[in-house]
């Protein structure tokens, strides 16, 4: 019975070995996925987010902080309320924004839209809700800065309206001018008529 005793208890930390071995082999790819994952989010040229239901940051990348021009020390809280009363200040419209993330936030919808920052800055914002089986869990966020593309479309429609008041003034220029040449005609004919009789 001793022996027995001795077999079951070392079957016991077999076991529990076992099961430790395990769990340290999952344990190490849960941190090479999540470092995956990390990498791909900084890969990025957008400003990602990702907040959860409670309002806690999970997740974002050193572009987001830098686009919103957010301090590290910030970041480092992981509290959204904290976040938006933060930008709200930088954008034209806060209460639009606001109000938008507030209605996202308990929502299905995939969203997106155009943000408008008092210095000029032009981003787009994408949204999807986070979802963890059929339930939202949070909110994912991406942000790309696209001034240099709206000043770029500005130019060319400035460009193109001058091109038009151009083309307006030539072709109002070539009427008055058909308009010259056939008045000219009349005079003519009404001076040769002059002269014949006279």
């Amino acid at each position: 019975t001793t022996m027995d005793g001795k077999d079951t208890k070392l079957k016991k930390e077999e076991a529990l070995l076992k099961d430790i071995t395990e769990r340290k082999k999952n344990e190490k790819k849960l941190i090479e996925r999540e470092e995956e994952l990390k990498a791909t989010i900084e890969s990025t040229t957008d400003g990602i987010l990702v907040v959860n239901s409670q309002g806690e940051v999970i997740n974002n990348n050193r572009q987001f902080a830098e686009m919103w021009r957010i301090p590290q020390s910030l970041i480092s809280e992981k509290n959204d309320e904290k976040l938006l009363n933060y930008v709200l200040n930088q954008l034209v419209d806060p209460q639009a924004f606001l109000s938008k993330v507030q209605t996202l936030y308990k929502s299905f919808a995939i969203d997106f839209d155009t943000l408008f920052f008092k210095d000029g800055r032009v981003f787009e914002r994408y949204s999807k809700p986070l979802m963890i089986e059929d339930r939202i869990a949070g909110r994912v966020w991406s942000f790309r800065d696209i001034t240099e593309r709206k000043k770029a479309e500005e130019e060319i429609k400035k460009k193109v309206r001058e091109l038009e008041e151009f083309y307006e003034m030539a072709v109002n220029r070539e009427l008055r001018m058909k308009e010259m040449k056939k008045e000219i005609k009349k005079l003519e004919e009404k001076l040769s008529k002059y002269e014949k009789d006279n």
